[in-house]
């Protein structure tokens, strides 16, 4: 609860700045630049290189990417039905495939199951959910984008060796089991922190709760794929693979998060229809206060 009355505040500071302040036009552009160019390279630079790399991680670490393709085909599927444009549904696939794993699923994973249940949350977002992003979203944004040029794998290559958190991903797993010295990490924890204040700050800068007509449609897809779709995946992957315990319960719980901010962020950033953006984020945080506790109940009932 404590996380969510954080976001909220940080969500109004953004939300009041527009209204009290003339700030720049291209504000958001500037802060989401920071963000994804500084301090999430940073999270990724702190986190990933302790974590140990063996069987244990394999449950949490692959429901992400067992996921993802499900989803993107359901999302394709429902393009398709429904005739979205290209930008719509590159909206929507980014809006999908990530959840905020991090911010908010680390205290409820910590409040919900202890530290016994925080290695899991953790595997689950560095080597799932983060290092997914990392390597598919500048796919994603390549695709769906706009650009100049017509899209190429050197094109792509190029975007994605170019993504700022994808090179902190290749130097984190060069240094797994390193250690940082005492003033590198304190650097890098200081960055980390301000990825989830910097992130609701820029959402609620833009965020607007009257939906257009012809977003509508694509917003309740994100909210039930996301909040509902996705943790039922997870749920049943566990339950196929035989899983039971607490790494199951976690990953699902891990699985039902809303919309990663940062996901959401870089989308408005390739111009992916950013007013679904920015309210997909608020909208699946707010229904986010009713599936968690579901799901939190169905796994303890299932998985007791």
């Amino acid at each position: 609860m404590q996380n969510f009355i954080v976001i909220a505040v940080f969500l109004a500071l953004g939300a009041l700045s527009r209204r009290l302040f003339s700030l720049p036009e291209k504000a958001p552009l500037y802060i989401n630049h920071f963000i994804i160019s500084v301090t999430l390279p940073a999270v990724i630079l702190l986190k990933l290189p302790q974590l140990p790399l063996n069987r244990s991680v394999l449950l949490p670490m692959l429901i992400p990417w067992l996921s993802a393709l499900p989803l993107t085909a359901l999302v394709f599927w429902l393009a398709k039905r429904f005739g979205w444009l290209r930008d719509k549904t590159g909206a929507v696939v980014m809006l999908v495939l990530y959840g905020n794993t991090s911010y908010l699923g680390f205290p409820l994973v910590r409040a919900l199951f202890g530290d016994a249940g925080m290695p899991y949350a953790i595997i689950f977002d560095q080597l799932g959910n983060f290092t997914m992003l990392a390597i598919t979203a500048p796919l994603i944004i390549a695709h769906f984008g706009e650009r100049e040029k017509p899209l190429s794998a050197a094109l792509v290559a190029r975007r994605v060796f170019s993504f700022p958190p994808f090179l902190a991903l290749l130097v984190a797993l060069a240094l797994n089991g390193a250690t940082y010295p005492a003033w590198l990490t304190q650097v890098l924890s200081w960055l980390s922190m301000l990825l989830a204040p910097l992130a609701m700050f820029i959402v609620g800068l833009q965020i607007s709760w009257r939906v257009p007509g012809h977003l509508q449609q694509p917003l309740v897809a994100v909210l039930g794929i996301r909040l509902l779709a996705a943790p039922l995946l997870a749920l049943l992957l566990c339950l196929i693979s035989g899983h039971t315990g607490l790494a199951a319960r976690v990953s699902v719980l891990e699985a039902a998060m809303p919309t990663m901010v940062t996901a959401g962020l870089m989308a408005m950033a390739a111009n992916l229809v950013p007013r679904l953006c920015t309210a997909a984020v608020g909208f699946t945080l707010c229904g986010s206060l009713l599936t968690l506790p579901l799901w939190y109940v169905l796994t303890q009932w299932l998985f007791h």
